[in-house]
């Protein structure tokens, strides 16, 4: 849906700093697009963001913060940016719309609800008792086992201006799982809150796996059971994530690391390392 800097802020009865542009798409931090909504809090801002906002165009902030260098874009200043843009998202952005199109080759067992607004490509295999939710697309010879759901809302709380829990972060995106990816039994995947979370091509994950929204699991990785993978973060390609083993928000995995039994993950990681432990250490190379 498209909008304007003046219309959202009328909505949200704040000031608007800034000129006139037209927005007609919501951004995440991690990508950034022309002509795009954006909230910001005040600890999120960094030097390489900056960077990025001065490449793009047309950028509206709902913001708390006071930083002098937002004066070049414009901003909505507020006291609670995540309540406003969620406020925001809810009046004039939508989820993608995807046309629902299941192949007929694709094997579904019983109890398995797959909502509106999902693709389902050529030879997947989907257990019993399975929920697929919207804006979900599944590529072919997947295998999801008894018990998953995905594409679910993620976990995104939203506080109003009085600090109580008013809500959660309205989703916009959606879930995209890769060819050849197996999925183990009572595993958990959430949709993204603006990006999509995405699981690539040959990925194996196995039962109990909770995968949070945004997150992103790379090519010819290994997902073992029990492991919780927290909204944002990043298993690059290659990777063996060991059982029981918690992976913090908005943290990167490089590729061909392994990472031990029962580990927390709490800074990213080097390419081909091996680690372990709470809080991870440093092995040796891989």
């Amino acid at each position: 849906m498209k909008s304007n800097s003046i219309e959202i802020s009328n909505f949200l009865k704040k000031k608007l700093f800034g000129k006139k542009i037209f927005i007609n798409k919501v951004s995440s931090l991690d990508n950034i697009k022309n002509n795009s909504l954006i909230f910001l809090e005040n600890d999120r801002l960094t030097i390489n963001m900056l960077k990025k906002f001065n490449k793009t165009k047309n950028l509206l902030f709902i913001t708390n913060s006071k930083n002098k260098v937002l004066k070049k874009f414009s901003y909505i200043h507020t006291k609670n940016p995540r309540f406003d843009f969620n406020k925001v998202l809810n009046k004039f952005f939508k989820y993608k719309i995807l046309k629902k199109k299941i192949h007929s080759s694709v094997k579904i067992g019983l109890n398995t609800v797959i909502h509106e607004n999902v693709i389902i490509n050529k030879n997947v295999k989907i257990g019993n008792n399975v929920t697929i939710y919207e804006n979900t697309k599944i590529k072919e010879n997947t295998i999801i086992s008894d018990g998953c759901v995905i594409g679910s809302n993620g976990f995104a709380p939203v506080y109003n201006n009085r600090k109580k829990l008013s809500t959660s972060l309205t989703s916009t995106g959606g879930t995209l799982i890769g060819k050849n990816v197996i999925i183990g039994p009572l595993t958990n995947i959430d949709k993204g809150t603006i990006d999509d979370t995405v699981i690539s091509d040959n990925v194996h994950i196995d039962s109990m796996v909770m995968i949070g929204h945004n997150c992103k699991v790379k090519k010819n990785t290994i997902v073992t059971t029990g492991v919780i993978l927290c909204g944002g973060s990043i298993i690059m390609s290659n990777c063996w994530i060991g059982a029981n083993s918690t992976i913090k928000e908005r943290v990167k995995v490089n590729k061909n690391n392994l990472i031990g039994i029962s580990s927390v993950v709490i800074n990213d990681t080097i390419s081909n390392g091996i680690y372990a432990g709470n809080p991870i250490r440093f092995l040796r190379k891989n």
